[in-house]
């Protein structure tokens, strides 16, 4: 009861528009950094470095995906767009990040070391945790803004029959979140 009273006071007082972009940044490393772990635990005989002076490949997955998973635009809002696009620009950028991790681990000397079964498995579970977040995260707050949380105002300047339509239009998309 306390929780659900603290959870509908921080969702209608504005908190996720106030600090939407703090929390975009804490998903973009939440998301490197539970990728470049899921790496790390599926390849358990790999070793920190080779024979040669190399980068540890979990640092490599970590910049990569921290660099280059943004450009998607998978951290902004979807409230306009739909899923279809989200899953396309997610799985695009996905098959990008997975060939240029593979091209710096194979330059970085320490391709060799790795199984190319558990890598495999690695970037089908990596892909799967960003659309399973993602969707899922952008599906909640669809329903959040449909029962009237995480809204936003809006004020229409025109003239009377086309403020009615938009009204209207406005009405019938309540996943939207706009009042």
């Amino acid at each position: 009861m306390i929780f659900k009273k603290f959870f509908d006071t921080l969702i209608r007082s504005g908190w996720f528009d106030t600090n939407g972009k703090s929390l975009g940044n804490f998903q973009r490393f939440f998301d490197s950094f539970a990728i470049s772990l899921l790496f790390y635990f599926l390849q358990p005989s790999s070793s920190w470095s080779t024979s040669q002076i190399s980068i540890p490949s979990c640092f490599i997955v970590f910049a990569f995906t921290i660099l280059f998973l943004p450009t998607a635009g998978i951290y902004s809002s979807y409230r306009h767009k739909s899923l279809g696009r989200l899953f396309q620009a997610l799985s695009s950028t996905w098959i990008s990040v997975v060939c240029f991790i593979a091209l710096a681990i194979f330059i970085n000397k320490s391709s060799a070391d790795y199984s190319r079964i558990a890598t495999a498995l690695w970037a089908t579970l990596s892909w799967l945790w960003l659309l399973t977040f993602h969707i899922l995260l952008r599906l909640i707050l669809r329903r959040l803004r449909e029962r009237g949380f995480n809204s936003r105002s809006l004020v229409y300047w025109g003239n009377f029959n086309s403020a009615l339509r938009f009204s209207d239009q406005i009405m019938s998309n309540p996943w939207l979140g706009y009042r």
